[in-house]
């Protein structure tokens, strides 16, 4: 190929690389828009919760009852209840704002992390930061890991940047207490847990969790738990 031929070419390439970027960041063109959720209860929680407007935290396990599509339906004692009788083994309950939906041998099991204790946790400034950090730090509590630091896990959240926390230092408290705590001062999200089993190991705990956060104010999303090496 010529010199001349070869940088027309490089040209050309670089001006449609430049037209695909402008379209793909031009306003006018709307998001990709998600189909139909998986008819279970992760997503029939969080469709309700969204409904009603109302913080959610879940531990589930895998696998997931089936529950049919209930969008646009809120969260309330008489469709909680509905919801528990096609959940055999689960139960929930309100912590002050936050509606606790979970499997009650999961909340037995010794290495549902959730229930270990940290000796001391502080807050970090806004709920973005939070949803980086704690997960990393309350698995961590499996190993034994119960410093301030550790490693953050996912991305940041444009939305949960938005919302402040009070910075403060909670002492002997779960990572239930915590997350519970920071759910009902910024009650504007939705966390699930999915365990790959109502028993798991310390290694399923740590490694196959399957583990997703959203904004109540967020446009319906399809959510996929299943965990790691689950069918």
């Amino acid at each position: 190929m010529s010199r001349i031929r070869f940088f027309t070419t490089l040209a050309l390439l670089m001006c449609t690389g430049c037209i695909t970027g402008r379209a793909q960041s031009n306003p006018v063109h709307p998001p990709p828009q998600y189909g139909q959720p998986p008819e279970d209860l992760a997503n029939a929680l969080v469709q309700m919760a969204r409904a009603g407007h109302l913080p959610l935290v879940a531990e589930l396990v895998w696998p997931l009852p089936k529950i049919a599509t209930v969008e646009g339906i809120p969260a309330n004692q008489q469709t909680l209840n509905q919801l528990l009788a096609q959940s055999p083994g689960y139960e929930w309950k309100m912590e002050g704002k936050v509606l606790h939906f979970y499997n009650k041998k999961l909340r037995q099991s010794q290495f549902n992390f959730l229930y270990w204790k940290f000796s001391r946790f502080t807050v970090p400034s806004n709920l973005s930061d939070f949803k980086l950090w704690f997960p990393g730090r309350v698995i961590g509590l499996l190993e034994g890991y119960t410093g301030e630091g550790g490693a953050t896990t996912g991305f940041g959240d444009t939305e949960f940047e938005k919302r402040s926390l009070n910075s403060e230092t909670l002492d002997d408290m779960t990572g239930l207490d915590v997350l519970l705590h920071v759910a009902n001062e910024a009650p504007m999200f939705y966390t699930v847990l999915v365990f790959p089993s109502s028993s798991p190991s310390r290694s399923d705990a740590e490694n196959r969790v399957s583990w997703q956060w959203g904004s109540l104010d967020e446009k319906l999303r399809p959510l996929y738990t299943q965990p790691l090496g689950c069918k």
